[in-house]
């Protein structure tokens, strides 16, 4: 199921949840290429020590491609977040398309637009059309206590239960982790 209704200024897309917690992280897309409608893109992608997830329209899919390569090649995670959102906005093709970019390391998360890398000291991450409740059902389901879910199921969950409440997310959702 792929919905397509606008809520508000909200546009149907995709929604990327992702999570960092000890030691561990998954991130995981509602994007289903076959149902795939307009130029909207999700993808997320696992690399040895890092997971990143972009949503946005497909020509800027480069930015995540050019995040891949510079992480290949650099030690550190950190500064390398902050020297994409610089390359993306100095890039005057890309700085004026939209989109988000996520960036999960083992023990950080960040979010990145065009001139903007924020760390996410929750380790707590979504975007897209369905941001404001996969954070909220993430939240949730972290607040209960024991939770005993690895950190693949707990995403999983989440994007059940935003789902659930909002009809700009998918349940069935691409994740991926770090162990």
């Amino acid at each position: 199921m792929f919905w397509t209704k606008n809520k508000g200024d909200k546009k149907a897309g995709t929604t990327i949840i992702g999570l960092v917690h000890s030691g561990k992280a998954a991130i995981g897309t509602d994007f289903d290429e076959a149902k795939k409608q307009g130029d909207e893109v999700g993808l997320v992608k696992s690399c040895p020590d890092f997971l990143i997830g972009f949503t946005g329209l497909c020509q800027a899919t480069s930015i995540a491609e050019n995040f891949v390569h510079k992480l290949d090649t650099r030690e550190d995670f950190e500064e390398t977040c902050r020297e994409i959102c610089q390359d993306w906005q100095t890039d005057e093709a890309l700085c004026q398309i939209p989109g988000k970019l996520v960036a999960l390391g083992r023990d950080c998360a960040y979010i990145i637009t065009a001139g903007k890398a924020d760390k996410v000291e929750t380790g707590i991450v979504a975007i897209g059309p369905g941001e404001e409740y996969a954070l909220a059902a993430i939240r949730a389901i972290l607040a209960q206590p024991d939770v005993a879910e690895s950190v693949e199921e707990i995403v999983k969950r989440a994007f059940k239960v935003a789902a659930g409440v909002c009809v700009l997310v998918n349940s069935n959702a691409n994740i991926v982790s770090l162990n």
